[in-house]
């Protein structure tokens, strides 16, 4: 008993004196991008988005298409996309495999944080200019805003000076905004026509209206479904478990009220699994009596999906349109890489009920993964099934029997989170975590080498394994990729930084882990190949013309401080370094990829035409090297080092472009100029600086030296976040023949109002000399601030289409168009079209109308039109408003509106349309011009019935191509076969 008392009091008086200790002693806490990791699913289809493929990437996407529908005009895509942007060791597939994603329209919206989590309770400071952290903390004061920042104060979030970046891809456009540290609206970069806003939920966080030039809606709902947990937190933290910010897409509608719906499962069981290992060793501090907390050597951050105290998840389970739906049926077993997680199985579509395609994916049970050889047997539930990667084998369409292969670069992967990969996260064969590096001895003062047997350069023989090798298509032709590992061209004077960083440098290049594409081989049935072959070679040097976009993602050497708080001033401070993996910045895509290029070559080969042989030669802008920027060069002795990621805005802007032929001769040149325009800049609520949308900030404190009160000390670094409006300004063309140059060229005129984003006219100088303008004007030009159908445009963000046209040439007006909008009951769409030879007055005249639109259906169809010469045209929608069923020249819709009826009922019927389903019609209406179409939906049109009752069959094949068309007599009018195009 008196063992136990003892015991007893001797843990209370420690525990009395850490605690002490604790309150005197502090560290700041330094949230890292790995704490906050996203979903599987989300970083899948951000590495799509994030990093582009075109020859300045060095990346390609590989597309496979599943099914694409007419969503009120415009064309929705459904397709698996594979980005050959490398896999790295820690990745995590998403539920269609290894690099692979399920693509919804390209439709995504998602939220990287940097630093802290931005939450909407809170605004951001503006510290824009003349501003200074170091000082006592007073209400109101820079001070105190610095020691919010960095999350000071317990029970508050840290509200930094970091803005967490959105990343969205709509049907037409992509992009990124920050939101306003006050107005709280979106800041949108580049700038662009799409229109944001944000609609607050009942948990006081917002889902995301986004609305697109043409006025199509999409709403994306916040979803709080995981949290992400560090092994070593083990200070208290407000941080801690906090909930990720996800986004899924609820729906999309057109200014017509067409909408795609989407509908979502919930995940029966809670996942967890673990994301990353951050590694941190000690190397060295300076000489003082402040003692150096125990470093934690390793932290694991795991994901909890579900349960507790956040929602459960959603997977998407169906896509409805056009009274018709895309299902996502999952797996009736769990994926064994992500302990309870589903995958995908096959996708089904189906138009009233009746199923027109389905196609299973072949992953997942015994050969749909990638198995790694090693010994893994772990005990903590968040490390189980590291050892396997859900592959994607191949897809085929079920009712065709049209199949899709995939072959891989074979090898032995490690599980996930082994110390087996190279500076960027790619597997390299090698055992190693830090590299062999020199540091900064700070209680000497003299260098020193940490002297590793660590290997963290890259090697392409393991780090192309798992990565996609082979595409064999249903017609039997095939496409295989090679890859080579990026490099880029390190600037006099700069190898000794990278040498410090433990990266070789050869001749003033250093490698990359990540990949491009070095050839391809493109081969159809009969094995008849064109290869593509590309270097990437800037002919100035003679060296690669690769650009390193990422140096701060390798600093493996970080310096950090103790702080004193105690009553006295004889012991401050205390800094110490380490060594440090970066385990998040090595997965995450938000500073797109690592290396571009600003000089390509493209060099296409016909294995049987040699007459076919050409070449392509690109050149792209391009920001300087990063490390040339004050606010981005690294210094392994600082508190503090730039990790925002900051981009340019002309970054893989295309320059100019040559083709050649086989001959080597040049034939053609194409040059691109643009204009960056900070103007909307002015959108953001700082006052003192119109050259920014926000000042961003990354700091810490580097000293606290308290009596009465603290005087506290920052280390800081200062960087402008800008947004640009990109303005292609002019294209020349150079067309080279055999009797001299054609060159034309096309300069773009931008609006000074700064109304829109679109040319306000357009000058083409061609070859004869001649100078041909278009002149344009947009809804946004004619809105007066009013309540006119132009001003409604605006408002609903329907904006993108010229309605007034004008075109001279040599100052000589040619001809002029314009289309004038009005209200439809609640839609908005054209009435008039007006068209003149030479130029209109102010008020159009009714002379001039071409075109009356005059009666549209609830879904926005036209169903009646009326020529300039008085005959009516109507039509007739059916198949719920799909499709056009008849075409009456020469009537009123109005007085066929009850044969409407009933052909709009047979269309939406069991039995559906036929031939004789017109007679009606055309008894009643002997003299109009009656046409009649019957569709199968989701197909295309099987039969065309002319006026005069004479019949066209349109065929198609299991797979949904046209086959063949044949007459009345049902004789061959002419047949159609495919074959695999070369890309």
């Amino acid at each position: 008993m008196k063992k136990l008392l003892s015991l007893f009091l001797l843990f209370t008086i420690m525990s009395f004196l850490q605690a002490q200790f604790n309150q005197e002693i502090k560290q700041d806490f330094k949230p890292e991008i790995s704490q906050f990791s996203r979903s599987a699913e989300v970083s899948a289809f951000s590495k799509y988005v994030d990093i582009p493929a075109t020859t300045h990437t060095g990346v390609m996407n590989i597309s496979i298409p599943i099914y694409s529908f007419d969503f009120d005009g415009q064309q929705f895509p459904i397709s698996l996309e594979y980005n050959t942007s490398g896999i790295k060791l820690d990745e995590i597939a998403s539920r269609v495999g290894l690099g692979w994603v399920l693509n919804i329209g390209g439709i995504s919206l998602s939220k990287q944080v940097i630093g802290s989590p931005d939450r909407p309770q809170s605004q951001k400071e503006d510290m824009s200019s003349g501003f200074d952290f170091n000082g006592y903390g007073t209400v109101g004061s820079d001070t105190e805003k610095a020691l919010y920042a960095i999350g000071d104060f317990l029970g508050e979030y840290p509200n930094d000076f970091l803005p967490d970046i959105y990343n969205y891809s709509l049907l037409k456009n992509t992009g990124q905004f920050i939101f306003d540290i006050k107005k709280k609206e979106a800041l949108k970069i580049p700038s662009s026509n799409v229109k944001i806003k944000k609609i607050k939920t009942p948990h006081g966080f917002f889902d995301v209206v986004m609305n697109d030039d043409k006025g199509n809606e999409y709403y994306f709902s916040l979803i709080q479904s995981r949290y992400n947990v560090n092994t070593c937190t083990n200070h208290v933290n407000i941080l801690n478990n906090y909930p990720s910010e996800e986004y899924i897409i609820k729906y999309i509608k057109s200014s017509n009220n067409i909408k795609i719906e989407f509908e979502y499962l919930e995940l029966a069981n809670p996942l967890k699994y673990a994301t990353s290992i951050e590694i941190k060793e000690f190397l060295s501090a300076e000489n003082n009596s402040l003692r150096i907390p125990l470093l934690n050597y390793q932290c694991t951050n795991y994901m909890v999906v579900g349960g507790g105290v956040v929602q459960q998840d959603k997977i998407l389970s169906k896509v409805k349109f056009n009274n018709s739906e895309l299902e996502i049926v999952y797996g009736v077993d769990t994926r064994k890489d992500v302990v309870n997680d589903k995958y995908i199985k096959s996708l089904i579509i189906r138009s009233n009920g009746k199923q027109i395609k389905k196609f299973e994916l072949d992953l997942a049970g015994t050969e749909g993964y990638f198995v790694s050889e090693d010994d893994y047997n772990p005990k903590i539930d968040y490390m189980k099934g590291a050892n396997y990667r859900l592959k994607l084998n191949g897809i085929e369409e079920v009712m065709s029997g049209e199949k899709y292969l995939f072959e891989y670069y074979e090898g032995n992967l490690p599980p996930r989170l082994t110390h087996k990969k190279d500076f960027w996260g790619v597997y390299n064969g090698r055992f190693g975590i830090f590299p062999k590096v020199y540091f900064d001895d700070l209680k000497t003062g003299r260098s020193q080498l940490y002297n590793s047997n660590a290997d963290l350069s890259s090697d392409l023989t393991f780090g192309k394994i798992g990565n996609l090798k082979k595409v064999t298509y249903p017609t039997g032709g095939s496409q295989e990729l090679f890859y080579e590992n990026d490099d880029f061209f390190v600037p006099s004077g700069f190898s000794d930084f990278y040498n410090s960083l433990g990266l070789l440098i050869e001749d003033g290049v250093g490698k990359t882990g990540s990949i491009r594409v070095a050839k391809v081989i493109l081969n159809d049935s009969n094995n008849n190949g064109v290869e593509k072959r590309f270097t990437y070679i800037n002919p100035n040097t003679g060296k690669t013309s690769g650009i390193n976009y990422g140096t701060f993602n390798l600093t493996s050497i970080k310096t950090d401080v103790i702080l004193n708080t105690r009553d006295y001033a004889a012991v401050t401070n205390k800094r110490y370094n380490y060594l440090t993996n970066n385990a998040g910045w090595q997965l995450a895509t938000v500073n797109g990829k690592a290396i571009g290029y600003s000089h390509v070559q493209e060099y296409v080969s016909n294995f049987l035409d040699s007459t076919e042989n050409h070449k392509i030669e690109y050149e792209y802008f391009h920001d300087e090297e990063p490390s040339q920027y004050d606010w981005t060069s690294y210094n392994p002795n600082s508190l503090v080092n730039m990790s925002y990621p900051l981009f340019e805005p002309e970054r893989g802007l295309l320059k100019t472009k040559r083709y050649y032929n086989q001959r080597n001769d040049i034939i053609k040149e194409e040059f691109y100029e643009y204009n960056f325009d900070p103007f909307f800049n002015n959108e953001s609520s700082i006052i003192n600086n119109k050259n920014m949308v926000y000042n961003g900030i990354e700091l810490t404190r580097k000293n606290v030296q308290c009596a009465v009160s603290c005087f506290h000390e920052f280390d800081w670094i200062s960087f402008p976040i800008k947004t640009f409006w990109i303005q292609n300004i002019k294209t020349t063309i150079k067309d080279y023949l055999q009797n001299g140059q054609v060159v034309t060229t096309l300069e773009n005129n931008y609006s000074p109002t700064y109304k829109h984003l679109y040319p306000t006219n357009t000058i083409t100088t061609n070859s004869k000399g001649e100078t041909l303008m278009t002149e344009y004007q947009y809804p946004p030009d004619l809105a007066t601030g009013g309540n006119t159908v132009w001003d409604k445009m605006v408002e609903r963000n329907m904006i993108g289409m010229p309605v007034r046209t004008k075109t001279s040439n040599d100052g000589t007006v040619l001809s002029e168009q314009r289309t004038v909008y009005n209200n439809f009951g609640e839609l908005i769409l054209p009435q008039f079209v007006y068209a003149k030879k030479g130029e209109m007055g102010q008020t159009e005249a009714v002379a001039d109308r071409k075109i009356t639109y005059n009666s549209y259906d609830a879904q926005g169809n036209l169903t009646q039109y009326t020529m300039e010469n008085g005959i009516p045209v109507s039509i007739i929608w059916g198949y719920n408003g799909q499709y056009p069923i008849a075409k009456i020249e020469g009537k009123a819709y109005s007085s066929i509106s009850s044969h409407a009826e009933v052909l709009i009922a047979a269309s939406n019927s069991i039995s559906g349309l036929n031939v004789n389903s017109f007679n009606a019609l055309r008894s009643s209406f002997p003299d109009a011009l009656i046409t009649g179409y019957i569709y199968q939906p989701l197909v295309g049109v099987t039969m065309i019935v002319q006026p005069n009752g004479q019949v066209e069959k349109y065929a198609y094949d299991a797979a949904g191509r046209l086959k063949e068309i044949r007459n009345h007599d049902n004789e061959i009018l002419k047949t159609f076969e495919y074959n695999y195009a070369q890309p």
